[in-house]
């Protein structure tokens, strides 16, 4: 038999730890390329010195590295190109949508739709249900109420009955406590710690309830209204320590409003009535005041946008006042939109919390609704609809509709979800 050579083991020297400078994977290379072969020698021929002169260890560490340096150099172009496609996807305007999922429903039900904590909650009359898509219900509780009214903060949400005496409470999971009152419910408010207001009238009288969540009453009050006109609207912060009223009264025939804060804490309680600030307004109707956090509110009048601001006694921060009379107005935690109507169409300004005005711009699509949501103005009618950016720049363009929708509740920034009479249809955007 043949004897087997016996094979002399490799060694592997440290700088094969370097693989930048591999010459087998350069030889095509450097016989097409002469020039550069020879200034390639020189350079790998540098390299070889420089690292013939290093110990082990120094090589090791510049291997590791060369390593680092790769790996932070593919992060860096992984994240480049996210960037990118971010920037051209809020470049891009839509031109129509695709439905991707569609929920029949029993005609002429009464079923509405919000967005309750990044997710889609649906209630009537029956119940409401939250639920993360279709397939995924979070929670389902049943109650009863004809008119079902609704609002909801942070990770707390209220329904009440209009014109009725009944109030459920629910978080993320579900059903807290279910109470009822002894007058009929007009308005309610709560905050993100749960406690509750609820605006209500009775033989002509209104008066004002705070509840705790468990629905206990922590305070009333009824004298404050007869002084101060009829209650218009009422918004509570979102601590809620303050509450926001808005009255209108007639005076020696003059139309006024008044914008009164009330607070629950402290400082509240060492005031009458618990009035910490007020703003009067002559010839002026005041129908929407709006908490957009603890110490930040928007007043919407005929032809003005008041921005208070404080955290015990609010204050006018700026008042924005319009020659043209305000057509519209839409607002969020954010930001406070006004229409107005313009020869050619419309056009809209947006502010900040600050009173800063952020946008000024004309359209010409004639909507009849108009809403924000997820930093998008969403206006439509019963034929069509669009989507504007907060920064002015159409989203959607006007696009039409396989059917009127009472409502549109935004999903996410390019997903919404069209409420028709006997349906719903989760839609995508689409170029």
């Amino acid at each position: 038999m043949r004897k087997k050579k016996k094979r002399t083991p490799i060694k592997m020297e440290p700088e094969y730890f370097d693989d930048e400078f591999d010459l087998a994977d350069k030889k095509d290379d450097l016989e097409d390329n002469p020039e550069k072969g020879r200034s390639g020698k020189k350079r790998v021929s540098k390299r070889k010195r420089r690292l013939s002169s290093m110990s082990y260890e120094e090589r090791i560490a510049a291997h590791k590295r060369m390593v680092l340096l790769r790996i932070l150099c593919g992060i860096g172009a992984a994240a480049l190109i996210v960037i990118l496609v971010c920037v051209v996807r809020n470049l891009i305007a839509y031109s129509s949508y695709k439905v991707i999922n569609t929920e029949d429903r029993t005609a002429g039900t009464s079923v509405q739709y919000a967005e309750f904590y990044g997710k889609t909650l649906r209630y009537s009359k029956d119940g409401a249900t939250f639920y993360q898509n279709k397939k995924k219900i979070i929670w389902n509780e049943t109650y009863e109420m004809e008119s079902p009214l609704l609002d909801i903060c942070g990770r707390n949400m209220v329904i009440a009955e209009r014109n009725g005496m009944k109030v459920c409470l629910f978080n993320l999971e579900g059903k807290t406590t279910e109470f009822e009152v002894t007058m009929p419910i007009k308005k309610v408010q709560i905050s993100e710690q749960g406690t509750l207001v609820l605006l209500m009238e009775k033989n002509g009288e209104h008066f004002l309830q705070y509840y705790d969540g468990e629905g206990e009453m922590i305070a009333e009050g009824k004298a404050v209204f007869e002084k101060s006109g009829y209650p218009v609207d009422i918004s509570l912060s979102d601590d809620g320590l303050k509450l926001a009223v808005s009255y209108l009264l007639v005076e020696d025939g003059i139309t006024k409003s008044n914008v009164v804060f009330y607070s629950f804490a402290s400082i509240g309680a060492a005031e009458i009535d618990n009035i910490v600030s007020e703003k009067k307004y002559d010839n002026t109707v005041i129908p929407t005041v709006y908490y957009a956090d603890s110490k930040t509110a928007f007043a919407f009048g005929d032809h003005q946008l008041t921005v208070f601001k404080g955290s015990q006694r609010p204050e006018v921060l700026q008042e924005i006042r319009t020659e043209q009379e305000i057509q519209s107005i839409f607002y969020d935690e954010a930001y406070a939109g006004m229409v107005f109507k313009e020869d050619n169409g419309y056009r809209m300004e947006i502010y900040d919390t600050e009173g800063n005005k952020i946008l000024d711009k004309a359209f010409d699509f004639q909507y009849e609704h108009i809403k924000i949501s997820k930093d998008r103005i969403i206006m439509y009618n019963d034929k069509e609809w669009c989507i504007y950016t907060i920064g002015g720049r159409l989203k959607l363009k006007p696009c039409e509709l396989s059917g009127p929708v009472s409502d549109i509740v935004a999903l996410s920034k390019d997903r919404f979800l069209l409420v028709k009479a006997n349906k719903t249809e989760t839609v995508k955007m689409k170029l």
